[in-house]
């Protein structure tokens, strides 16, 4: 089931620009998703909580698209939808997250930061999710 941003994609020097910023987060493995299609990159946290778990929480398209498929916290995830800043991914609430969406590619440094906020509380939502707190 392809689920991909078909038009005003990203350009290659701003997808570059974002993923460097993810590599930043703690706990992060940047490495080839396990997924999505062929070129995506995820993000990789690794064991926590002593549980043994490893989670992909995000992963970049390859770059003729540039759109990300992120998990969010149910709320946050409606209020992006709302904005216009995504789409909830075909399988929300059914084999997946209810805030799991397709976060459109970033055009431009401004919306590239904006992206990356939105990464970060995604890291920040899986990091509890590992640790237990909102399973």
């Amino acid at each position: 089931m392809p689920h991909q941003q078909l038009t005003q994609n990203s350009p290659y020097h701003v997808q570059r620009r974002l993923l460097r910023r993810c590599e930043e987060l703690a706990g992060v493995e940047v490495a080839a998703t396990r997924v999505s299609v062929p070129g995506a990159v995820g993000l990789h946290l690794g064991e926590a909580g002593g549980r043994g778990r490893t989670l992909e929480f995000a992963h970049a398209h390859p770059s003729y698209d540039g759109s990300w498929h992120v998990c969010l916290p149910a709320a946050e995830a409606a209020s992006v939808v709302e904005a216009g800043w995504g789409e909830y991914h075909p399988l929300a609430g059914d084999r997946l997250p209810r805030g799991t969406v397709l976060l459109f590619a970033p055009r431009d440094a401004e919306e590239s930061d904006v992206c990356f906020d939105l990464l970060k509380s995604a890291h920040a939502f899986a990091t509890r999710t590992l640790g237990g707190s909102d399973g």
